[in-house]
């Protein structure tokens, strides 16, 4: 196994809360007991909270509560239906009887420079009230939750709120600390098979150049903006060019690599990254439990990923595919299966000869909207022989993802939300594929009504059932079987010190 991961010991109890000095470490995860923890949050600001240049004012006293201003991060879900972005905090201030909330810097003003549409008359400017926000201790109110305070440097403090049944002295608690795990260039005719990768961070969303995510596994950091105009009074900015979210085990300009029977788990961005070589095959792999997407391949040759599951992925950026591909000639994706992830499932970007076959896609579009379970983005050859499409499909469409459909529906959340982008999270989109014909309306989560599930259609409860009956059965390989089926696991995560944390089977 290869652990990125720090034992953290020491724990003091106050008032229900665990607290351990932890130097300086720096980590946006933390996992108890095996178990992934959420950072401490609330919804959105208190009170009657309007935008700045700068920040934000609001009438509620609470943010000056907040006892580690500088370690705060807003969440802003939806400003365009595809985003989710994330900006820190500078500082809070008392200005008479309102609280001034100063946002850190570039982040806020790359955002301000990005997020800017017009609809029918209407402008849209910035990225609007936060969604949710997260890491202070004053948010620890849910069992299962952290903070990091690192409000005095190299003398950090990670506080948790246990889940009944936790002990301090024998609940294993691990934090993330390396951001890479491994990192190869130009190697030749290699082969990795039956590892674990676990345990690692990714600390640029942090900082103050926080995350203003655009689209898919993408954000921006500053260099320019570009305006998509469609029709008459139609329009939306996106990133004249944007930096993508690394993989915690990356190849770069690598041949003949070959990534069998491993697993990925508990990593804080993307899971596995390729650019660049020729003919790197990804077999038998499992990829769970992701802050970022599972697999990212761009540019090269030849690239193949088959029989392999990415599920429970984009946990902390929202936007990020299953698997990506783009810039590539001749990738195939087969025999695999996408499931439980907040937006795509595979997106196929630019490229030639990209072949999408015989993949089970299901329980995509969780948080966000605008895509689907197979998304192709740009010219990319051949998507053929799909199963099990989850919850909507689109073919075509431009690769920074401006569609009609969409601008449609920034119209009304603009109209309904008087002009304020941002205001609530996303749903599910329909189970065929998005809005009916000539429907002009979000989700309902996006505009801030209690959404109703959308009832699955009778061929995904099949898919389901055909998935579980070969998974009992266990079948061999071959055309039609269920990824994963038939193949020995991936080793248990171990930590550095060689134990497996409980609650994990060895």
């Amino acid at each position: 196994m290869v652990s990125g991961g720090r034992r953290i010991t020491g724990w003091r109890v106050r008032d229900g809360v665990w607290t351990a000095d932890v130097g300086g470490l720096d980590t946006r995860q933390l996992y108890v007991d095996g178990r992934r923890a959420e950072r401490a949050h609330i919804a959105g600001l208190p009170g009657e909270a309007r935008a700045t240049g700068t920040g934000y004012v609001t009438g509620s006293p609470e943010p000056r509560e907040w006892r580690s201003p500088a370690d705060v991060e807003f969440v802003y879900r939806g400003v365009y239906p595809w985003t989710e972005a994330r900006c820190g905090v500078a500082g809070v201030s008392a200005d008479g009887g309102s609280t001034v909330i100063t946002m850190a810097q570039p982040a806020y003003g790359w955002a301000g420079e990005l997020y800017n549409s017009t609809w029918e008359g209407q402008t849209s400017h910035g990225p609007g009230l936060p969604t949710r926000i997260e890491n202070d201790a004053a948010f620890l109110r849910e069992p299962g939750t952290f903070v990091l305070d690192r409000s005095r440097p190299g003398r950090h403090v990670l506080l948790y709120l246990p889940r009944p049944g936790e002990d301090p002295e024998r609940t294993p608690v691990v934090a993330p600390v390396l951001e890479t795990l491994l990192s190869a260039a130009g190697a030749r005719d290699l082969a990795f098979r039956g590892l674990t990768f676990a345990d690692a961070t990714w600390l640029r969303p942090g900082r103050p150049e926080g995350f203003v995510h655009y689209h898919g596994g993408d954000y921006y950091e500053g260099g320019g903006v570009e305006t998509a105009v469609l029709g008459e009074g139609a329009s939306v900015t996106y990133p004249a060019r944007s930096a993508a979210i690394p993989a915690c085990v990356s190849f770069r300009d690598v041949a003949g690599v070959e990534i069998e029977g491993c697993r990925f788990t508990r990593l804080g961005a993307y899971g596995l990254g390729v650019s660049g070589g020729d003919g790197v095959t990804v077999r038998g792999c499992d990829l769970d439990t992701l802050a970022g997407g599972g697999i990212t391949v761009s540019g090269g040759r030849d690239a193949t990923i088959e029989d392999t599951w990415v599920h429970h992925a984009g946990l902390d950026y929202s936007g990020s595919p299953g698997i990506s591909v783009r810039g590539v000639h001749g990738c195939v994706i087969a025999s695999s299966e996408v499931a439980d992830v907040p937006h795509c499932g595979i997106v196929a970007g630019p490229g030639t000869g990209v072949r999408v076959l015989r993949n089970l896609v299901a329980d995509t579009m969780r948080v966000l909207a605008d895509g689907g379970g197979v998304y192709v983005s740009g010219a990319a050859g051949v998507l053929a022989g799909r199963r099990g499409a989850g919850a909507g499909q689109r073919r075509g469409g431009r690769a920074h993802a401006v569609q009609l459909r969409a601008l449609h529906r920034l119209r009304d959340r603009l109209a309904d939300g008087g002009g304020q982008p941002g205001t609530a999270g996303g749903q599910h989109r329909r189970a065929h594929g998005g809005a009916a014909a000539g429907e002009r309306r979000l989700p309902g989560e996006l505009l801030g009504r209690r959404p109703r599930r959308a009832r699955r259609p009778a061929r995904r409860r099949d898919l389901r059932g055909e998935r579980d009956r070969r998974r009992r059965a266990g079948t061999g390989r071959g055309h039609g079987r269920h990824p994963g089926a038939g193949r020995a696991r991936a080793p248990a995560p171990r930590l550095a010190d060689g134990g497996v944390p409980e609650g994990v089977t060895a």
